[in-house]
C-alpha cells in the first residue's frame, strides 16, 4: 500500500469501541472533579488540607472520598486509554 494513498480522518462508527468511548468519557469526567477540587483550594491545602482550617463534618468526608475514590485514578485510566 502506497502512503500517497492512505486516507487520515475520524474512525468510523462501526470502528468504535463502546466500552472504550466510555472509560474515557469516565477518565475525562474524573479528572474534571479533580480539576475542580484543585481549584477551589489554596496550593499548599491540596497536599495539607488542614493547612488553612480544619477538616470538619462534610468537609472531611468529601476529603477522603475524593482523596480515596478519584484523586489520581482516573488520569491513570485516561493515559492507558488508546487514542
Amino acid at each position: 500500500m502506497d502512503i500517497s494513498q492512505t486516507v487520515v480522518g475520524p474512525a468510523t462508527e462501526s470502528e468504535r469501541i463502546l466500552a472504550l468511548d466510555a472509560l474515557r468519557g469516565l477518565g475525562v469526567l474524573g479528572i474534571l472533579v479533580m480539576n475542580v477540587e484543585s481549584f477551589g483550594r489554596v496550593g499548599a491545602e491540596y497536599v495539607n488540607p488542614t493547612a488553612v482550617q480544619p477538616l470538619v463534618g462534610s468537609d472531611f468526608w468529601m476529603w477522603l472520598v475524593s482523596t480515596l475514590f478519584v484523586d489520581e485514578k482516573f488520569l491513570g485510566i485516561f493515559s492507558m486509554l488508546p487514542s
